[in-house]
């Protein structure tokens, strides 16, 4: 054999392994280094949209005990709608913020022997995270009725949800805690009993945003007074019985209820209100609290 072309020959050999060598570690890269990297980015965004809402929640919380003291509140809370990018790979997945306004009362109070006018009615909405295009797990969060559910493919045939905070209560155990600011009886010195209301809907100039950014939820409370009405029948009406949102209902307002007035219960839905002898309430007031949430 010509050594001349053994020399010739030898380069082109090791740059061809060269060649393979780094094929080799790109495919290697692409095919479990990069996505690890993407799926642990994705992962610290997940966290970061979590604590956004449960900042958020604790911000209705505040909302509802400040308007119950007369004082609106306007609050924000920034959230990061998509992540998984790195150093390597700046290709981010996105999300969307969505406000829907609730499909059923959460209770409704009427005046009257009748109970033929209408006062007050409260619904909650509920507050979302959807994601798009997740470099991880196809995960987003709810908040409802005063508590944070964990979702899974939230816009699919098979969504799934659990709540985030209550690893072991049954769905009634947790409304009958996280439903108590939505509803609530005081009374003042000059013995003026007040019956409060709360609701919390969308925003109609605002119900969503969508994007790979930043998004923000806003929340804007105002105080309305429905007026004084003499000491005479008022009917509280929930949702039914047989479900956990009527169940924590109804246990809310039967044991808020008693110390004010007589209450006699006329249906599975239906509280009836008079005055109770030895009440020390004089007029009744209804004011109501109501939260506007808006995704920026």
């Amino acid at each position: 054999m010509d050594p001349m072309k053994d020399d010739a020959v030898a380069p082109v050999i090791a740059v061809l392994l060269i060649l393979a060598a780094i094929a080799t570690f790109v495919a290697v890269w692409n095919a479990t280094v990069l996505p690890s990297m993407k799926e642990q980015s994705e992962m610290v965004h997940l966290q970061s949209v979590e604590t956004s809402f449960a900042r958020f929640s604790s911000d209705i919380d505040y909302a509802i005990a400040s308007g119950k003291n007369n004082i609106p509140i306007h609050v924000s809370e920034p959230v990061q709608l998509g992540g998984g990018d790195v150093i390597f790979n700046n290709v981010r997945s996105g999300g969307s913020l969505k406000i829907r306004n609730g499909t059923q009362a959460l209770y409704n109070i009427t005046y009257g022997t009748e109970g033929t006018e209408m006062i007050a009615n409260a619904t909650v909405g509920t507050i979302s995270y959807e994601p798009s295009g997740n470099f991880w797990q196809d995960q987003g969060y709810r908040w409802q009725y005063g508590y944070i559910n964990v979702t899974k493919h939230p816009s699919g045939k098979n969504s799934l949800q659990t709540p985030l905070d209550y690893s072991r209560e049954s769905l009634n155990d947790i409304l009958n805690e996280t439903l108590s600011p939505f509803g609530d009886v005081t009374l003042d010195r000059n013995g003026n009993c007040t019956i409060w209301v709360v609701d919390l809907s969308a925003d109609d100039r605002h119900p969503s945003v969508s994007g790979n950014g930043m998004g923000t939820l806003k929340l804007t409370s105002t105080i309305s007074s429905s007026g004084s009405y003499p000491y005479s029948t008022f009917f509280i009406n929930v949702p039914s019985e047989n479900s956990p949102l009527g169940n924590a209902t109804l246990k809310k307002w039967n044991s808020t209820l008693p110390a004010y007035f007589s209450v006699a219960k006329l249906s599975d839905t239906t509280l009836q209100l008079t005055q109770k002898s030895g009440s020390p309430c004089v007029t009744v007031n209804i004011t109501k609290v109501s939260l506007s949430v808006g995704a920026y």
